[in-house]
């Protein structure tokens, strides 16, 4: 991965689970502020954590400027999008050496805007739900550029359209295969190689992994059902994700006004009104072993209740979503097996940026047997202002990312270098003492 912090003064805006658990998980070693509005919902006295919590009484830039003297890093974290990222914005000014922002949503991700890490919590959330689903076949996800580019793992088999074909002749967006394992090779792959059954691919993607998904799995998931319970922002968030994926969606939402307005934006799903727990509706609407159920409401007891009743039910994939931390000894003590605590995944993501940036590079994030690099283009440099498709790069090199003014691309054959691009190289080993001049 990238670059680590060293200092030890981080401020977060706004009081939720998710700043909870990150102030908590990061106040090991490090100072922590939490500064909220009163008119959070989040009862403060009951949990026990070694931060300083402040009221925004009167002025948030007067606060800043007497937090922010010797303040490393500054974390937006309300449920606000035009919010966190102009406080985050502000705290930058104020001296913050580094500044982030969650939002919810996308075309956020889309401006360039000068912060450190801009980033949706319910696209970690819903790339954890990919790799825990088995319809996925997606085995790991890695984040080689926090908030902006990932890796993952995921198997051909042989029933797969694109199984037999040159990589060459598929229409892959967004994305890039950047290694094939193939029995206990790891091979840096070019246009004429072709995707066998078993090979186990690793794919450089932004965001989230939806057009992926439909990729390698076309036509088979209409044969399962999904059931989202709950409407909130992430219940919402799921329909529109999985809504071109899974056939039938099946909703149930017991808010009548909610019922209505899902049915209003959306026409594919199954909007039900009814009780979360009524487990007589869910046999009426079929739920079996090959369901996918989805736990995911804003209360996390309706949550663990449904999740086991449907596991009563039969069903194999059952996946509860929990808010609180204190919640999580009682979804053990119901055994529910496939729990996604939303505040860690996303305080291991934030703290994984925190760990990490644009300095120095993890050859191993591969393994051993293909290493990463980073190069600058120089000026002078042979590959300047030269696109890929004439660059003649060696077999076992492979240009995965392009860094310009602060933007990341994934480069096709069209796509240019240029004076002072970084470039994220994916290489064979035996190649680490020419890499240097197979660009220059």
């Amino acid at each position: 991965m990238f670059f680590e912090f060293k200092e030890n003064k981080v401020v977060i805006l706004g009081l939720n689970y998710i700043s909870i658990t990150l102030a908590h998980n990061l106040s090991v070693n490090r100072d922590v502020v939490i500064l909220y509005n009163k008119d959070n919902n989040i009862k403060i006295n009951n949990y026990n954590i070694d931060v300083m919590i402040e009221e925004v009484k009167f002025s948030l830039l007067d606060q800043l400027n007497n937090l922010l003297d010797d303040c490393v890093i500054f974390i937006s974290l309300t449920e606000d999008d035009e919010y966190n990222i102009f406080t985050a914005q502000m705290a930058k000014k104020l001296g913050a050496k580094y500044a982030m922002a969650g939002v919810y949503n996308n075309d956020y991700l889309k401006v360039n805007i000068e912060l450190d890490l801009i980033f949706n919590p319910l696209n970690i959330i819903i790339d954890r739900i990919n790799a825990v689903l088995e319809s996925t076949r997606l085995s790991k996800i890695k984040n080689l550029i926090p908030g902006k580019v990932n890796i993952t793992q995921i198997r051909v088999k042989n029933d797969d359209t694109f199984s037999y074909r040159k990589l060459g002749n598929l229409k892959l967006e967004d994305g890039l295969i950047i290694a094939i394992k193939r029995d206990k090779r790891m091979i840096i792959p070019d246009s004429n190689i072709k995707l066998l059954p078993n090979d186990c691919l690793y794919i450089l993607y932004k965001r989230c992994f939806t057009d992926w998904i439909k990729l390698f799995t076309p036509g088979k998931f209409s044969k399962k059902k999904m059931f989202i319970i709950g409407s909130g922002i992430i219940g919402e968030y799921f329909i529109d994700y999985w809504k071109n994926i899974f056939d039938p969606i099946i909703v149930i939402e017991p808010e009548l006004k909610k019922c209505n307005r899902l049915a209003t934006r959306f026409e594919k799903p199954l909007i039900l009104h009814g009780e979360v727990t009524d487990l007589q509706l869910l046999r009426e609407e079929g739920i079996d072993k090959k369901s996918i159920y989805l736990a995911c409401s804003d209360n996390d007891f309706y949550n663990m209740l449904s999740g086991f009743g449907a596991g009563v039910l039969g069903c194999n994939n059952v996946l509860t979503l929990l808010n609180n931390p204190e919640n999580r000894e009682i979804a053990g003590l119901l055994k529910l097996n496939k729990v996604i605590f939303k505040p860690g995944i996303i305080s291991d993501y934030i703290i994984s940026f925190i760990k990490t940036g644009f300095k120095k590079i993890d050859k191993y994030i591969l393994g051993e047997e293909i290493y990463t690099a980073k190069v600058k283009i120089d000026k002078n440099f042979r590959v300047n202002n030269t696109k890929l498709k004439d660059l003649k790069l060696p077999n076992g090199v492979l240009i995965g990312v392009i860094i310009r003014d602060g933007k990341v691309i994934l480069p096709a054959g069209e796509t240019t270098l240029n004076e002072n691009d970084r470039a994220i190289v994916f290489f064979d080993h035996k190649l680490e003492n020419k890499i240097g001049r197979i660009f220059s």
